[in-house]
């Protein structure tokens, strides 16, 4: 019986021993755990800080950067837009949140064209990451935008889009005036009355106008081929190597140069060069053979005045010369004439005196 109830206290011992460590292993599993919930919930805390502050700094770039930000539903509402698409667009967030953007900024019926490119695009279920569009200010004016688009998804569906754009305008407005600008010039290069070429330093033509290569006899394809040495006159190549770095150095070149054309004619020409850039130089040459045959007449003329001065400047001395020698014949003439007449009249004061000294007698 003692044996018994020692076996029974033993067991009762052992089982309050065994319950007795559970009770603490149990204790330290809680506390483990709730450290871990601690611990875990302050990360959370720190991550949301973490994430707020990203949130911050993300709303902060939209609306101080140099470019428009929107961002719409699915249905093209605008959810949000930052500062700068305010000022581009005159509206600001109150005024347009809600509202549909294509209908407010790309109104169908002064842009269809918009529409129904950007509809062929967007056919599939897809938003074209690139797209350039005119929008419509509240003011009225007209602004060219280049969009970079990016999907929203929720759970795999798409839920609206943002978009950032770029106001090109005033770029598009500076290429336009470019254009034009080229057009013109393009134009005056190819109207001009002198040939217009534009070579590199090593003497390759890169272009010419319709003068120059009239000038020549070349066409633009066979030109542009060629070197500066094909269409000067032998005499002259040995210049090119002394003249041209000088003028590539910044010294404007003024200088008659004979050329050589196709045919294989000589004409002289007015070469007036300077450098365009590093890599080309242009030349302006003035065909100068009919202003060398102008010249050449006007000289035979001249010469042909001056031999008629010089024979009527002889002519005219001789005829002077007989007048001078006749004046002088008159003159004597005349003197001898006086001469004469003082001379009778003397005799006839002497008669008179005579006849006195009779009648006295």
């Amino acid at each position: 019986m003692s044996a018994l109830f020692a076996g029974i206290t033993a067991m009762l011992i052992a089982f309050y021993i065994i319950m007795r460590i559970q009770g603490k292993s149990k204790a330290s599993e809680l506390q483990a755990i709730n450290s871990k919930l601690q611990k875990e919930i302050a990360d959370h805390k720190r991550n949301e800080d973490d994430l707020q502050y990203e949130k911050e700094i993300l709303e902060n770039l939209i609306q101080t950067v140099n470019v428009l930000f929107v961002q719409l539903d699915i249905a093209g509402n605008v959810v949000r837009i930052n500062q700068r698409a305010e000022k581009t667009t005159g509206y600001s967030l109150a005024d347009i949140q809600g509202r549909n953007w294509f209908e407010v900024l790309v109104p169908k019926g002064r842009y269809p064209n918009v529409w129904d490119e950007f509809n062929r695009l967007t056919r599939n279920g897809e938003v074209p990451e690139i797209f350039e569009n005119p929008i419509l200010t509240r003011s009225g004016e007209e602004r060219q935008i280049i969009w970079e688009n990016k999907v929203l998804t929720r759970d795999d569906s798409p839920v609206g889009t943002i978009s950032f754009g770029m106001d090109i305008t005033d770029r598009k407005r500076a290429e336009e005036a470019m254009r034009a600008s080229e057009s013109r010039m393009r134009n005056l290069f190819e109207q001009a009355a002198d040939g217009i070429f534009l070579l590199t330093p090593d003497h390759r033509y890169l272009d010419a106008n319709a003068e120059g290569l009239r000038m020549l006899g070349y066409s633009r394809d066979e030109l542009l081929g060629m070197q500066i040495f094909d269409v000067l006159a032998e005499h002259e190549r040995h210049r090119l190597n002394k003249e041209v770095p000088v003028m590539m150095a910044g010294t404007p070149h003024l200088a008659e140069w004979d050329h050589l054309r196709k045919d294989g004619t000589i004409f002289p020409a007015e070469v007036s060069a300077r450098a365009h850039s590093r890599e080309q130089y242009i030349a302006i040459v003035r065909d100068l053979t009919q202003r060398k045959l102008t010249e050449n007449e006007l000289k035979k003329h001249h010469d042909h005045l001056e031999e008629l001065v010089k024979e009527r400047t002889l002519s005219l001395e001789e005829k002077v010369a007989k007048i001078e020698q006749m004046n002088r014949v008159f003159v004597g003439r005349e003197m001898r004439m006086m001469e004469l007449k003082a001379k009778i009249r003397e005799l006839e004061q002497q008669a008179k005196g005579v006849g006195r000294l009779k009648e006295e007698a």
